[in-house]
């Protein structure tokens, strides 16, 4: 499951950002932890600060305006603080 989710991520963000196939390092966005598409830079970065997984979060999260059986969501905005465990990699402020 964990797979098929790091997979929709990966291509909602470049479906969303990108207008040519490529990966988000390749488009200076790299995800810190990502062992498959991590550009020198990152994953060395990523080795220093010996992270195991990705750094991948989603703070904000808004649905556009729906109908029908989804109307219940419309508009809905949903907030997530960051993870504690990324405060270990971040200095997260608000």
């Amino acid at each position: 499951m964990a797979v098929m989710r790091t997979f929709f991520i990966r291509f909602f963000l470049l479906f969303r950002f990108c207008s040519s196939p490529g990966t988000l390092s390749s488009i200076g966005y790299p995800i810190l932890g990502d062992v498959k598409y991590a550009d020198v830079h990152s994953a060395e970065f990523g080795r220093r600060l010996k992270v195991k997984y990705q750094l991948l979060h989603s703070y904000e999260l808004v649905m556009p305006e729906l109908s029908g059986r989804f109307e219940n969501i419309s508009g809905m905005k949903i907030c997530s603080e960051y993870p504690k465990n990324f405060k270990r990699f971040f200095d997260v402020r608000k």
